[in-house]
């Protein structure tokens, strides 16, 4: 039993990577030592998931290019929130899988930015592209994707 338990959480673990039929997303580009060192969380605050209504327009945007720069009102429209911070709304790239159960993280390294998402897999298996709003102080010079499901 435990055997059998722990292959059904490297599956899922990894199903993002695509090891599930499901198949890879293009749009999966995994960060060199993610959460190792020189990797730092960026808060909370300053990230945002598209509203559902949303997505899939955001998702359209984004196939030719991993982040655009957008106005205040544009990142208000799709996620309703608004900052003030005096950092520059960028659509992002993201990737979920259980997409309800869990969280979008962002992550810095230098100019180096890596969109994450930490789920837990129920029913649904399947890997959705879910563009993201960050708040930041400088464009990306390189976005990583990732996703995760335990």
């Amino acid at each position: 039993m435990r055997l059998l338990r722990s292959a059904l959480l490297a599956t899922l673990v990894l199903a993002c990577k695509g090891t599930q039929p499901i198949g890879a997303d293009p749009w999966l580009n995994d960060a060199p030592g993610l959460f190792g060192a020189g990797w730092v969380r960026v808060s909370p605050q300053d990230i945002e998931p598209v509203w559902p209504a949303e997505r899939l327009g955001a998702a359209q945007r984004l196939q030719t290019q991993p982040w655009l720069v957008i106005s205040p009102t544009q990142a208000e429209r799709l996620t309703g929130a608004t900052r003030k911070s005096g950092k520059i709304p960028y659509l992002l790239r993201g990737l979920c899988i259980g997409c309800s159960k869990g969280d979008f993280m962002l992550l810095r390294r230098g100019t180096e930015f890596a969109v994450h998402y930490a789920g837990a897999v129920i029913l649904d298996k399947r890997v959705r592209q879910w563009p993201v709003v960050a708040w930041l102080d400088q464009a990306p010079t390189q976005l990583y994707v990732s996703c995760s499901a335990t």
